[in-house]
C-alpha cells in the first residue's frame, strides 16, 4: 500500500486547468502529481492510533491416534444341542468287511 501524505499548510494551486484550494490536513497518496510538484507542502502522515491486526490462527492439527486395529473374530463354537446329540449316539459295533477282506 502506498504511503499517505498530509498538507502542512493551506495553499492554492492551478491543477488540471482549474484553481484548487488545498487545505491544511488534506491527504494525498504517494505518486499524486501535486506531491511531485509541491513536495515541501506535504509531509508523511503518521497515524495517531495504529492498528495491527492479530495474526491469523492456524487450524490446529487433529490429534494423531493409532490406527484402529481389526477386531478379532472368534471361531464358531458348536451349538450345545449338537454336542449333546453327538455324545448320545453310541458308536456302532458293526464292522463291514468287503470281499477282499478289508474292514471299513
Amino acid at each position: 500500500m502506498a504511503d499517505i501524505y498530509v498538507a502542512v499548510s493551506s495553499f492554492s494551486v492551478e491543477f488540471e486547468g482549474h484553481s484548487k484550494m488545498i487545505r491544511r490536513g488534506a491527504t494525498i497518496r504517494e505518486g499524486h502529481p501535486l506531491l511531485g510538484e509541491y513536495p515541501g507542502l506535504f509531509k508523511l502522515l503518521v497515524p495517531t492510533y495504529e492498528h495491527t491486526p492479530p495474526p491469523e490462527k492456524k487450524p490446529e492439527p487433529e490429534p494423531k491416534t493409532a490406527p484402529e486395529k481389526p477386531k478379532y473374530i472368534l471361531p464358531e463354537r458348536p451349538k450345545p444341542q449338537a454336542a449333546k446329540a453327538a455324545a448320545a449316539k453310541p458308536a456302532s459295533a458293526e464292522v463291514k468287511v468287503d470281499e477282499k477282506g478289508d474292514a471299513s
